[in-house]
């Protein structure tokens, strides 16, 4: 049975107020550090010395981060043996002022078996409005020819710039199993009617067909009372 796994990697944005407040904060690191090294080295400052914050001028900002967009936006991972077929869903979202072209190209997978089969993708291009949505349907079946181990390849993603779904396949080897039955007569099982009674009754174990003459009868055996009452 296949299985599916999703994974978003992209970050969360630093707001403005975060990114304006980074130069006091070093500040006060740096001063934190330098009081608290002097304590424990001199003993001349008194461990009572207010906290920073309290000696921090109001109204400071601090200064603005930003980081990079992540190049592989999502990660999927799909396990599948031979034969079977994957489908997934890729959201896209036009995050712009402006309307943009987004284009989709798969690249051949990558591993044990070295193949080149590649993700087909639907559609190959979307065009979408400021803050619109379109999705991208994904669709693979695992060739006969791969062998079981792991592969990878990306879904690229290209608008203002050029991002990936990163993609990871693990081909999963034939489940072989073996059980072994015998089986001869119709077997029967004996067991003591009442212990009081001194005989047995002979039960047949399997059911038995309706109206088969002689079958499905209870046979009782007189068993010698060595112990008459």
């Amino acid at each position: 049975m296949s299985r599916v796994f999703v994974k978003s990697t992209a970050p969360k944005q630093p707001t403005m107020v975060n990114l304006a407040t980074l130069a006091p904060r070093l500040l006060a690191m740096s001063v934190d550090s330098a009081r608290v090294f002097m304590q424990q080295a001199a003993g001349i400052l008194s461990p009572a010395m207010p906290a920073w914050s309290a000696l921090k001028p109001k109204g400071m900002c601090e200064i603005p981060e930003t980081e990079c967009p992540p190049r592989c936006a999502c990660e999927i991972a799909w396990e599948a043996g031979r034969g079977e077929t994957l489908r997934c869903t890729i959201r896209v979202t036009n995050a712009s002022q402006t309307g943009r072209t987004f284009t989709f190209q798969a690249t051949p997978f990558v591993g044990a078996g070295g193949s080149s089969a590649t993700i087909a993708l639907s559609p190959t291009n979307l065009t979408l409005p400021a803050g619109q949505s379109g999705v991208v349907t994904a669709t693979f079946t695992v060739p006969a020819g791969f062998t079981p181990g792991r592969y990878e390849a990306e879904i690229l993603v290209q608008g203002a710039y050029e991002q990936c779904v990163c993609v990871t396949l693990e081909v999963q080897g034939e489940q072989h199993c073996a059980c072994e039955v015998a089986q001869g007569d119709p077997p029967v099982r004996i067991r003591a009617h009442r212990w009081h009674d001194h005989f047995q009754c002979a039960e047949p174990c399997a059911p038995q067909p309706v109206g088969k003459p002689g079958m499905g009868k209870v046979v009782t055996e007189f068993a010698t009372d060595t112990n008459p009452r």
